[in-house]
């Protein structure tokens, strides 16, 4: 049986913020019961499907004006899944272009499998999102926007997040009718040893008009360990060993001594190469090249030019 608990609110400078812990599954009834003031609702790590009882053409509809913050509460491999089915988007968030407007976060989740004609991850009208840490995954659209679909104005702010294996006819990714700013993970996410790592460029779509602007390039971003660079070996997250000399390994993310290759037959390298070179010519090696002088004196001559004369 699922357990909702409720927290105390939380009381801020700048006003009155209230919190929940709540269940993955029961977001969307979370989210239904709070009220219209800025509420966080932090998530005990789960899955939300299709088989929670959610019906609609999306698995959890954010509507009527609350601007929410929703984060998981997760450490190690525990997630957060937020997970489509066919025929269905997995995140809607629809507010009053009229209304007070606000700004809605969603942090650390993971949305997946959503399959849908509009944004088959996250579909946004008339709102202004953040997107911290979230991960874009296996979402499909008959139309626009795989992963995400904007429009109707506002901003969509993305830090650190990761796409893989979105499709659609048109930005598997991203399509934009608003404003989209994508930036590497915030500082700080990403626990030690690991660093945030650029992936891949995301497939995006940016609507050709004036008001529709979206960073560009822009990449999925992940946290992991970092591998070592060309010329070097070792687990993720170093330490890394430099190749010797005379040998060089070509590509990043070598963990073992095997990688590094010995150099061909006329070629070296030092110490952590990813390359070899030619090998120079030592100076013993070169020598004076001596010209037969054909014709005597008036051959010579005739080699140098006439900055000699004979005396």
């Amino acid at each position: 049986m699922r357990t909702l608990i409720v927290c105390a609110t939380i009381l801020f400078a700048q006003g009155t913020t209230a919190q929940m812990t709540c269940n993955t599954a029961d977001v969307a009834t979370c989210f239904a019961n709070i009220a219209n003031y800025p509420f966080v609702i932090d998530l005990v790590p789960g899955t939300m499907s299709s088989w929670d009882g959610i019906s609609g053409a999306a698995q959890f509809s954010m509507v009527n004006d609350k601007y929410v913050t929703i984060a998981c509460n997760a450490t190690g491999v525990e997630t957060c899944t937020l997970k489509g089915a066919i025929g269905k988007g997995v995140v809607r968030i629809y507010m009053d272009m009229f209304g007070p407007g606000g700004t809605t976060t969603l942090s650390r989740l993971i949305i997946r499998d959503g399959d849908y004609g509009q944004g088959g991850g996250l579909a946004v009208y008339f709102a202004s999102v953040n997107l911290v840490m979230c991960s874009f995954v296996d979402n499909k659209s008959s139309g626009l926007g795989g992963a995400i679909y904007l429009t109707g104005g506002g901003t969509a702010t993305l830090q650190g997040c990761r796409f893989e294996g979105n499709t659609a006819v048109e930005g598997p990714d991203i399509y934009n009718f608003n404003r989209v700013v994508i930036s590497e993970c915030p500082t700080g996410e990403c626990p030690p040893p690991m660093k945030c790592l650029q992936g891949s460029a995301l497939d995006n779509f940016n609507y050709p008009q004036a008001s529709s602007t979206m960073t560009d390039p822009a990449f999925s971003y992940t946290c992991g360990l970092e591998p070592c660079t060309a010329g070097r070996f070792g687990q993720k997250g170093g330490p890394c060993t430099d190749c010797s000399a005379g040998k060089s390994s070509k590509d990043a993310g070598a963990t073992s001594k095997s990688a590094c290759e010995d150099c061909p037959e006329g070629k070296t390298s030092e110490k952590g190469a990813a390359t070899c070179d030619l090998l120079s010519p030592s100076p013993s090696s070169s020598s004076s090249s001596v010209l037969p002088i054909v014709g005597g004196v008036a051959g010579a001559l005739a080699l140098l030019g006439a900055a000699c004369t004979i005396i």
